[in-house]
């Protein structure tokens, strides 16, 4: 699920549009599987527990694997 993310910021540095894109996304694959968690069956709780974290750091840390911008005015 999480691994979009980091291709939509490889294919489209800088663009705000792409960010505006993961986290929408992010927010609804969290919810959807947040409220899975919530779940009493423990099997559901569990995915959802595991969806949830997976998810969540998935989306915290995608921004550090963009590639750096090229220095203005440099060779």
């Amino acid at each position: 699920v999480g691994v979009d993310y980091g291709i939509f910021l490889l294919e489209h540095p800088g663009d705000g549009e792409s960010w505006t894109a993961i986290v929408l996304g992010a927010a609804s694959t969290l919810l959807a599987f947040g409220l899975l968690a919530l779940s009493s069956t423990p099997a559901l709780h569990a995915f959802g527990m595991t969806m949830l974290s997976g998810v969540g750091a998935v989306w915290l840390l995608s921004p550090w694997f963009r590639p750096r911008a090229a220095p203005h005015g440099g060779r």
